[in-house]
């Protein structure tokens, strides 16, 4: 028999059997609070390639436009944002019984490869950050033969 906690089944311990400690910490890990910023700790992304363009769609739940930034260093992209948070509960006499305090960053990498780099455009909507490189014509090496002296 399992009873309901917060929206989670969690398994039923009749009282006799007292506090267990590893409760707290099940719940501790459970609650959405350690995750990661809702998963947002490992940016989730993804590549397409239409005739024109490569597009590069990246999972953000939770960020601001103002806590991302976009950098672009010779032909390597940069997506890296960071988010502080702080989380209170407390009682009727505003007392503390939980306090928790939180920051998380990350950054992810792409080389840019015959791209428009002076035409990459970037917008953000629910939570997803979508970043369109125009396609440059490939530069295709010179080929010559070299004479052995």
């Amino acid at each position: 028999m399992s009873q309901k906690r917060n929206n989670r089944l969690i398994p039923y311990r009749p009282a006799s059997m007292g506090f267990w400690p590893s409760d707290f910490l099940s719940d501790f890990f459970r609650d959405g609070w350690y995750d990661g910023f809702g998963g947002a700790s490992t940016l989730k992304v993804d590549v397409r390639e239409t005739p024109q363009e490569y597009i590069i769609d990246a999972e953000m739940p939770g960020f601001e436009r103002e806590n991302v930034e976009i950098n672009l260093d010779e032909n390597r992209l940069t997506i890296s944002a960071k988010k502080d948070e702080t989380h209170e509960e407390t009682d009727e006499n505003g007392r503390y019984i939980r306090r928790e305090r939180r920051s998380g960053a990350f950054q992810r990498s792409f080389v840019l490869e015959n791209v428009d780099t002076d035409n990459i455009r970037a917008d953000m909507k629910n939570g997803v950050l979508t970043i369109a490189c125009p396609k440059t014509e490939p530069v295709v090496p010179a080929s010559r033969r070299i004479e052995i002296e």
